[in-house]
């Protein structure tokens, strides 16, 4: 049986779950086995599994259709990645990034208003929760961060759209984990999420999508601000 350390349990789950898919065990297309399943082949809890599958998804690995099941999607990860993995060592693609990351995350804020859920309100307020518990955190806060906005594409209600950034997961939450010195204190990036959070809650899609369009210039300004400060010391 698979054997699991105690610290950050899904994250493993979720690790050995993509080997799998990455070594052909689960091909595009299969269905993985159902929580209850999963939970008892890795030997840990329901729970666990969940969060494990939600990670997965946020990376864009798997499609998780509520009354039919988990299902891996058709991805070449090592063709995929790389590419993208080599284009964050250029400054450049940083604000490139952030520019994609506005046009299709401040109309999926305004579409999460108008059609989220109960079920996409309670998946943001874990990834907040987690983010008010760790702060001090980097890793734990970035992942959360990444989920939050995973949760607002979800919430969209268009698939299109959440596979267009899921398409560029990856490289969002890599780009999330450097950003973390100019973005702000981890106080003020909590503050604009639970903004966004709550217009979104509030069903109120202008609202929504200006709190997401600030959260988003807000650290394109920070980098701004720091590539100056550097190039005055440099």
């Amino acid at each position: 049986m698979y054997k699991l350390k105690t610290q950050k349990v899904y994250e493993q789950v979720a690790s050995h779950i993509q080997s799998l898919i990455e070594k052909g065990v689960y091909k595009p297309g299969d269905k993985l086995p159902t929580l209850i399943e999963m939970s008892e082949m890795l030997n840990v809890g329901r729970a666990t599994v969940r969060e494990a599958f939600s990670a997965l998804q946020a990376k864009g690995l798997i499609d998780i259709r509520h009354g039919e099941g988990s299902f891996v999607r058709s991805i070449d990860l090592e063709n995929f990645q790389e590419p993208m993995n080599i284009a964050l060592m250029k400054g450049d693609d940083l604000v490139e990034l952030l520019e994609v990351r506005k046009i299709l995350e401040v109309g999926a804020a305004e579409m999460a208003a108008r059609n989220r859920t109960e079920e996409n309100l309670e998946e943001m307020r874990r990834a907040l929760d987690i983010m008010g518990a760790y702060q001090e955190s980097e890793t734990e806060s970035v992942e959360a961060d990444f989920r939050f906005h995973m949760a607002v594409a979800k919430a969209s209600g268009n698939s299109m759209l959440l596979s267009l950034i899921q398409t560029i997961a990856p490289t969002m939450q890599s780009m999330m984990s450097r950003m973390r010195e100019v973005a702000g204190s981890s106080r003020d990036l909590l503050y604009q999420h639970i903004q966004i959070y709550k217009a979104i809650e509030a069903k109120n899609p202008d609202i929504s999508r200006k709190t997401m369009y600030d959260h988003i210039d807000n650290t394109m300004q920070g980098l701004e601000s720091h590539r100056r400060h550097k190039g005055k010391t440099s």
